[in-house]
């Protein structure tokens, strides 16, 4: 009998252990659970209102795990890091910080090019000559883009000629403009004073076969003591009926130049048109400027007429002195001293 009784406790043991470990013993004989997928997150098995699983009527419980917080957000892991961003839009660019779950480089916003503004037609062959009302700017102007070519030599019939050139602005704002040949020939000639007396004349004939353009260039001695000059410089000039830029309607100065490219000095005076293509430009009296304007006209070699066309294209007639005009020069300045 106490055998009996010691087999029926061992076996009452047995089946309490068994009975408190039922759970155990259930998950090792039952199905085994699938594997959930590489890199989505494991729900912690003691948050059973989060894991899914089935309600009472059977219906799939949501994951929380995934749905947005109570700022209406993505949930943010422990070890997310804040990143700038750039959001770029036309019309204004935001930045904005956000955190993402993978770490993200910053957008550099690329810097706008800076608007170069193209820098001011001055090779386009136009004319550098000062505006016609400023004959002392005028010194030394020349057609950026023209070079004028060597002088035809004169013909027999004139032995003492000089080279004159003819520059003009091209038709068109941004043309080439243009260098038309010539020749000049200095003489003396004498003229009747008002006074009775004779006076000794400083005359340049220019002409431009190119453009069937003569001028006549005179200086000689004021003699009419109404006009408050030293000298009376006389230009006139015969252009033929179809020149394309019309009449002269200026001319602000006689321009003293060294040599052809230099940049000159303007005799000082003032200019005015007497009649159509007729132009008188009277010498300064004053003892020291009409010295200063002396002295320009015998040292210097060149003689620039800047002008101004009734088109408002502007011009610049060359002329150079050489050995006769510079010999004309001198003599007649010797006369004039002597009275």
């Amino acid at each position: 009998m106490l055998l009996i009784a010691v087999l029926i406790l061992i076996l009452a043991s047995i089946g309490g252990v068994i009975y408190s470990q039922r759970d155990l013993i259930a998950s090792l004989t039952g199905p085994s659970q699938p594997a959930e997928p590489e890199g989505q997150a494991s729900v912690p098995v003691d948050d059973v209102s989060d894991a899914p699983g089935e309600e009472a009527n059977g219906a799939p419980q949501k994951n929380t795990a995934r749905l947005l917080d109570g700022n209406g957000e993505p949930p943010v892991a422990p070890d997310a890091r804040s990143v700038t961003t750039t959001l770029i839009t036309p019309g204004q660019t935001e930045t904005r910080l956000i955190e993402p779950d993978p770490p993200v480089s910053p957008i550099d916003v690329p810097a706008t090019p800076p608007v170069e503004t193209p820098p001011p037609a001055g090779d386009d062959g136009s004319l550098d000559a000062a505006t016609p009302n400023d004959p002392a700017s005028a010194e030394g102007q020349q057609f950026a883009a023209v070079a004028p070519e060597t002088a035809t030599a004169p013909g027999p019939d004139t032995p003492s000629a000089q080279r004159s050139i003819l520059y003009e602005e091209g038709a068109e704002a941004s043309g080439a403009g243009t260098a038309s040949q010539g020749a000049v020939v200095w003489r003396l000639e004498d003229e009747t004073a008002l006074d009775g007396q004779k006076q000794v004349v400083l005359v340049a004939d220019v002409e431009i076969p190119e453009r069937n353009v003569r001028v006549n260039l005179r200086i000689k001695p004021n003699d009419d003591n109404s006009l408050p000059a030293s000298h009376l410089v006389e230009i006139k000039y015969e252009l033929p009926k179809e020149f394309a830029s019309g009449t002269v309607v200026n001319v602000p100065g006689l321009v003293m130049k060294p040599t052809e490219e230099a940049r000159g000095d303007a005799l000082l005076g003032a200019s005015v048109k007497v009649s159509e293509g007729y132009f008188w430009i009277a010498l300064s009296s004053l003892s020291s400027e009409q010295e200063r304007n002396l002295g320009l006209l015998r040292e210097r070699g060149w003689i620039d007429i800047p002008m101004l066309y009734t088109n408002g294209k502007r011009g610049i007639l060359t002329l150079e002195k050489g050995a006769t005009g510079s010999d004309a020069v001198e003599r007649a300045i010797a006369a004039w001293a002597a009275g």
